[in-house]
């Protein structure tokens, strides 16, 4: 029987990554909520080893994660896609209808991304204040992404690294009060809106350098046990780094304030 059941998850695995790519979001996101809930199963199967556990979750949440950094054509055009109506100087000058279209195409496509941040997030979470949640022994790499849309990740719990490098956030982003237990990357970014770090502890080594904040930014309250960078970065706006610890070398070299 538990063979049984393995194979019947991974046929359902492989028709939710196909939901995945469908034109339909209604589609799309049911290829997500099917994927998420798979990930839940194979983590209570007690058939298997633990470790067998992980590997087959992992290989979900990679997917999940490949959706997040996947580009979408319309984010190009954020700026005006969020605006009520056409600008005068936009791209959609004179093209009302398109613009109502495409509008609403974009917001589709990121309340599915926002689903799956919100769906890892819940599962990041112990059941009490600094604890792991059931999804913190996977690995996420979001690096690359473009997020066209608010990311909340507060309080998580990272047993793996993580890596959000060469990301951009077109919208606010809150990592705040989070734990990191392995390598942490963000570097080579960029934040269009206000970020929040504050609050978070670093096990391991935690990477910020090269990135470009045009809005305030806040590394506060954090505890840094393992190497930091900050250096080569770009802060446009206010940056606070007050009430921290750094148990190990920080780097802020060559930064412009």
């Amino acid at each position: 029987m538990p063979e049984k059941h393995n194979a019947e998850r991974r046929e359902q695995y492989t028709k939710a990554v196909e939901q995945l790519g469908n034109v339909s979001a209604p589609v799309r996101m049911g290829g997500v909520y099917t994927l998420v809930s798979l990930v839940d199963e194979w983590l209570r199967e007690e058939n298997i080893e633990y470790n067998e556990r992980i590997a087959e979750g992992q290989i979900i949440i990679n997917n999940l994660c490949a959706y997040i950094r996947s580009p979408f054509a319309l984010a190009s055009h954020y700026d005006e896609l969020t605006q009520d109506s056409p600008t005068a100087e936009g791209l959609y000058k004179n093209r009302e209808q398109e613009f109502y279209i495409d509008k609403a195409t974009l917001k589709s496509e990121a309340d599915i991304r926002l689903n799956i941040i919100k769906e890892i997030r819940r599962r990041l979470q112990g059941p009490d204040e600094n604890t792991p949640g059931a999804w913190s022994d996977f690995e996420y790499d979001f690096s690359g992404s473009t997020f066209f849309y608010p990311v909340d990740l507060t309080n998580s719990y990272y047993q793996k690294p993580v890596n959000f490098s060469g990301s951009t956030y077109q919208d606010w982003v809150d990592f705040s009060n989070s734990i990191y237990q392995g390598r942490a990357d963000f570097n080579d970014s960029t934040y269009r809106n206000w970020a929040d770090s504050r609050g978070s502890i670093y096990q391991g080594r935690a990477d910020f350098n090269s990135s470009t904040y045009q809005n305030v930014v806040y590394f506060s309250d954090s505890t840094y046990r393992g190497e930091v960078c900050f250096n080569k970065s770009t802060y446009q706006d206010f940056v606070y780094f007050d009430r921290s610890i750094y148990q190990n070398w920080a780097d802020f070299y060559d930064s412009t304030y």
